[in-house]
């Protein structure tokens, strides 16, 4: 969902009314067994977010169950639901759109692809079967007649406002739960599940002043030594990957970023190695499978139980679900390597390559869009901020290109070390020098 954006200033009327929608996700989320445990909450924007209950399953999911599909619809609806409660039918708000567009696909997804629909039964609807290009829809064929297109319409109407109406039953039975909740909100922004479970239970909280869910005054920067100096401008420091006012610190586990591409090369001279080429990356990335989709083969991830690599969830770029679990950067050893034992080949973070983008191509279009790209380098892999319907470049043999000067949060590097300076270093290492 983006680091926190404290900068950000919000009126009391929006801080009120987010806390009060975030609050009624929540609620409704408490209420529903089959739902999976919240992990936190706030108030706090978060990329183009003003807030977020963040849930998180306790184990391994392969596959989804019918209730708790239900349950999901039921605390996507909770948001907009309180909105109206509180504030309304006048006041209510687009912060629900998201959750609209996932209780939407959700429903009909239930009914034309999985077979939870009594009157369209055990078969698929595929609606409009599509061609895809890069993520993007390029032909569509009719493949229901428009008989069977309104059945389906409306059995998603029905299993939404279903959702909708015991979600409002619930917020209604609850309500004194509802505005403990906003109110904790308003008065500490975030709350972890436990914290949650004791203001809606009438209970008070005790928090020490070191607590990590309390703001902090933004740490100094450090200057770093015993690494070399390079590069045309400084990059921001690895130890404060959202910058100085954000959530996330640095992790001894997780991949570098905020690296150009002129530091990048500064650290692998220093460090006795250097970046690889794109073929050499490809290479790599296959692990001796041949001629792969991806490094682990060729079934594409899903959003409900394939979860082979670090990417994005849900609507783009509005909805994180972060169902692999990672709103951001992962560990680098967070999913499983590929047939070479190397981690992280698809998705987490871009990495840079040695050599200079270019595009051949006779297409005047293309050229176009590539003329102010002169000196830009070759990066590979894709990132968390990678979905198919708008960056479908954690194939391997996808590529795009940034200026050598720039860097994010989601661009790293993996070094290449020739077997000559391997062996030259083991053997300095022997000998203790």
């Amino acid at each position: 969902m983006g680091s926190e954006r404290r900068s950000m200033v919000m009126t009391e009327d929006e801080k009120r009314l987010t806390a009060y929608h975030e609050a009624g996700h929540a609620v409704v989320a408490l209420h529903l067994p089959a739902s999976d445990p919240i992990h936190k909450a706030t108030i706090i924007p978060r990329g183009r977010a003003l807030g977020m209950v963040m849930r998180l399953p306790e184990g391994d999911r392969v596959s989804l169950a019918y209730d708790k599909l239900l349950a999901d619809l039921r605390v996507a609806c909770g948001g907009r639901i309180a909105e109206d409660l509180i504030f309304g039918a006048s006041k209510i708000t687009t912060g629900a759109s998201s959750d609209i567009r996932m209780a939407t696909d959700m429903a009909r997804r239930m009914v034309t692809e999985w077979g939870m629909s009594e009157k369209l039964g055990f078969l698929a609807y595929a609606g409009d079967e599509q061609e895809v290009f890069l993520g993007r829809s390029v032909t569509q064929q009719k493949t229901v007649s428009e008989g069977t297109a309104d059945l389906i319409d409306a059995e998603v109407r029905r299993i939404v406002d279903e959702a909708y109406n015991d979600a409002e039953n619930l917020l209604k039975k609850h309500h004194d739960q509802l505005e403990k909740l906003a109110q904790g909100l308003l008065e500490y922004e975030t709350l972890n599940g436990e914290e949650i479970k004791i203001i809606v239970e009438g209970g008070t909280l005790s928090r020490s002043d070191d607590t990590d869910d309390t703001p902090s005054e933004p740490r100094a920067k450090k200057p770093r030594s015993g690494l070399p100096s390079g590069g045309r401008r400084a990059s921001k420091p690895s130890n404060e990957p959202a910058g100085p006012d954000g959530a996330l610190k640095a992790e001894p586990n997780h991949p570098v970023v905020h690296v150009s591409w002129h530091d990048a090369m500064a650290f692998a001279k220093w460090a006795g190695g250097r970046l690889p080429s794109e073929a050499e990356w490809e290479y790599a990335a296959r692990g001796g499978r041949g001629n792969v989709t991806f490094p682990w083969g060729e079934q594409e991830p899903d959003e409900e139980s394939f979860f082979p690599c670090n990417i994005w969830q849900g609507q783009f770029p509005n909805d994180n679900k972060a169902a692999d679990g990672y709103f951001g950067t992962a560990p680098v050893d967070a999913f499983q390597p590929n047939d070479y034992g190397l981690y992280n080949m698809a998705g987490n973070v871009w990495e840079w390559t040695s050599q200079t983008f270019k595009v051949k191509s006779l297409k005047k279009t293309i050229k176009q869009a590539h003329l102010g790209k002169t000196g830009y380098k070759i990066v590979k892999g894709g990132s968390f901020l990678c979905h198919i319907s708008y960056c479908y470049r954690y194939r391997i043999a996808a590529r795009t290109s940034n200026s050598p000067d720039s860097s994010t949060s989601h661009m790293g590097i993996r070094l290449v070390y020739d077997e000559a300076s391997t062996n030259a270093m083991k053997s300095g290492q022997a000998s203790g020098s």
